[in-house]
C-alpha cells in the first residue's frame, strides 16, 4: 500500500498483512488509468490478494494463487507464472502506454533448493536454498525485461524490496522485527 500510494500506513490504513488499504488514498494506478495508461498487476503471494484493496485502479490484477495437492490455496505461486501473466498482458496492450507491477514472492522462507540440483530440500543448507530463490527471482526479472523488447528502451524501470532476510546478523532470524 505505501508503495502504491506514496503514504506512510496511517495515510492508508494497511498497518499488517491482512488489513484492508482505505478507499480514499489515489494510488499509482488510478491516477495514471485516469490519464489514459493501461494498467496491470501480477502478484506472487495471498498478502496482496485483491480483498485488500490493493487491485485498485488496475485494468487488470492478476492474484490467482495455485491449488496444492488436497486441493487448498496455495498462499503464494512460483514467480516464473506470474512472469508468464504479465507478459501476456503487455503483448495486448501494443502502443498504449502503461504502468505494469509485478510481484515475486522468491525469495522467502520457506526456501525451496533448485529441484534441478538436489531431491531432498532438507539436506541444503538454509543459506544455499535461499540463493538459488534469489536466482530464481533474477531469472524472472531477467524473463520480463527481455518480454519488454521495443518498450523496454523507453520504459522507467523500478526494482524495490519491503523487506530483507538475516541469517543471525545482529540476532535477527528471518525478518520479524
Amino acid at each position: 500500500a505505501s508503495l502504491l500510494t506514496g503514504l506512510y500506513p496511517p495515510g492508508h490504513g494497511s498497518r499488517h498483512n491482512g488489513m484492508r488499504m482505505r478507499d480514499e488514498p489515489a494510488t499509482l494506478a488510478t491516477i495514471l488509468r485516469e490519464r489514459g495508461w493501461a494498467t496491470g498487476a501480477f502478484v506472487s503471494a495471498f498478502p496482496l490478494d485483491r480483498r485488500f484493496g490493493l487491485d485498485r485502479g488496475f485494468d487488470r490484477y492478476g492474484d490467482r494463487m495455485p491449488r496444492g495437492p488436497d486441493g487448498r490455496l496455495l498462499n503464494e505461486r512460483p514467480g516464473r507464472h506470474t512472469v508468464d501473466e504479465a507478459l501476456a498482458w503487455l503483448g495486448g496492450i501494443d502502443g498504449q502506454p502503461a504502468f505494469l507491477w509485478v510481484h515475486l514472492f522468491e525469495p522467502h522462507a520457506p526456501y525451496e533448493a533448485d529441484p534441478s540440483r538436489v531431491s531432498d530440500q532438507g539436506s541444503l543448507p538454509v543459506q544455499t536454498r535461499y540463493d538459488d530463490e534469489v536466482a530464481r527471482a533474477d531469472a524472472g526479472v531477467g524473463r520480463l525485461l527481455e518480454g519488454l523488447a521495443t518498450r523496454r528502451s523507453e520504459a522507467l524501470i523500478v526494482v524495490a524490496g519491503d523487506h530483507g532476510e538475516a541469517f543471525g546478523e545482529h540476532g535477527e532470524i528471518a525478518h520479524s522485527v
